[in-house]
């Protein structure tokens, strides 16, 4: 994890510099570039508007300027995430421009702190799912022949892993920032839903959506969280952190890889110092047809019936099943599982009050072939079993991060913790970070 060079040593080489930022700009250019020739992560590459935001940094001296922590940073956004100036089509082949909203505050957030966009990531289709099959995917970066890189922010994950920006932003509703970052080998951050706005994101779930960044380690994370004003985190040993392992459900068939990589570094993590202790989570399970009812039958009503039901056929297979679902849904279910997952909410936060986070294997399994997805019935299984650990934070409203473990084979360690805990929750990543490294 600590090989590639971290993002506060790219702002303070930038800042030593007399490169102008439009020729450092320029030269990261070129390099996504030629590398998504391999990646294919960029759905858009905005050379011209980024060039420009580049001149402008210039001619403001944000080399000096507290107010542009980011200044030169390139980044990928997610192209479900509106960027002003650039294409906001939710990965569909559908029109939706009467529907494609307008750039948000955590965008305009992030260019005022310096950041310069330098393009738009692949995502699947309404980031209704994990993979595609007709639809552009992006490959792994982390495997010779291709694999998949998780979804939905599967271009965000694979243009940060790739090295083509410094950090990307997407957006999780069911796990869709941390599976790809666990994939790939990088970090994940969802937050709480409170923590940063969703506007300017086009909605799957108003439920669950949050939107989030890609990072390659937490120490990164760390730094865009610091540089966008949301305070310090206090680093702390890892000693210091109380630390619960779910006994049942999260650790339950999880493949070997996956099971030795977790038991070592839980092993580590112990002789670290750090207070682990097993739990028992609430049983859940009646939230499982969540996404499937209550998401789908959300996004039918935001798109409209009529689009939906005229555009089944020009859609990708996988996500025709779930507009099916959608349009199948029953209002008294809907209405009843939304309710539910209130009341479960508050009170998994309430039990859990007595521990910082919980630890959990991202995903049980391995990032697969893609020719073992054949077809939308095969990637729906295997989308159900990869999605079994990470939806719980985004039912109760929990915030998560995935961190890379060591070793040839991607496998993500997730923490969670309830909303609230956006700063807490990075600094046990990065001590995690550096007790595993």
């Amino acid at each position: 994890m600590s090989a590639s060079p971290s993002l506060i040593g790219t702002i303070q080489s930038m800042k030593r510099d007399a490169t102008p930022y439009q020729d450092v700009v320029s030269a990261r250019l070129e390099r996504a570039q030629a590398g998504d020739i391999k990646t294919a992560a960029f759905t858009h590459i905005a050379a011209e508007q980024a060039i420009a935001e580049a001149q402008r940094l210039d001619r403001d001296g944000a080399r000096t300027n507290p107010k542009m922590p980011l200044a030169g940073v390139a980044i990928a956004v997610k192209e479900i995430v509106a960027v002003e100036g650039q294409p906001t089509t939710a990965g569909t082949t559908l029109d939706v421009s009467d529907l494609a909203p307008a750039q948000g505050p955590f965008i305009k957030r992030l260019r005022d702190a310096g950041a310069v966009v330098i393009g738009k990531t692949v995502s699947t289709e309404f980031a209704l799912s994990y993979q595609n099959l007709t639809l552009k995917t992006p490959l792994n970066p982390r495997f010779d022949e291709p694999h998949t890189p998780g979804g939905s922010s599967s271009g965000s994950a694979a243009a940060v892993t790739a090295g083509l920006c410094d950090f990307a932003v997407g957006t999780d509703t069911g796990g869709s920032i941390r599976v790809p970052a666990a994939f790939c080998g990088v970090t994940g951050f969802k937050p709480g839903m409170e923590f940063w706005s969703r506007e300017g994101m086009f909605p799957l779930s108003r439920e669950l959506d949050t939107i989030g960044l890609v990072t390659r380690t937490p120490d990164d994370l760390v730094t865009v969280l610091e540089s966008l004003g949301h305070g310090i985190v206090a680093r702390a040993p890892l000693a210091s952190f109380r630390l619960g392992l779910p006994e049942v459900h999260f650790y339950d068939n999880l493949e070997p890889a996956v099971a030795s990589a977790m038991n070592d570094a839980i092993t580590r993590i112990m002789r670290g110092g750090a207070a682990v202790s097993r739990l028992v989570i609430a049983d859940h399970s009646e939230l499982n047809s969540f996404a499937q009812v209550v998401n789908s039958a959300t996004l039918v009503r935001y798109l409209g019936r009529e689009r939906v039901e005229s555009g089944l056929d020009k859609v990708d297979p996988v996500t025709r099943l779930r507009f099916e679902a959608g349009l199948a849904a029953d209002t008294f279910q809907v209405q009843s599982l939304m309710g539910m997952r209130r009341t479960l909410a508050n009170r998994m936060k309430s039990n859990l009050s007595h521990i910082d986070a919980l630890i959990t294997p991202t995903t049980p399994n391995l990032p697969v072939p893609l020719s073992s997805l054949p077809d939308a019935q095969a990637t729906a299984a295997w989308q159900a079993v990869t999605a079994r650990n990470v939806r719980f934070a985004n039912l109760f409203n929990f915030t998560a991060i995935s961190i890379p473990l060591p070793g040839a084979t991607p496998v993500g360690l997730q923490l969670m913790a309830p909303s609230g805990s956006e700063m807490k929750l990075a600094a046990i990543a990065a001590a995690l970070q550096h007790a595993l490294d």
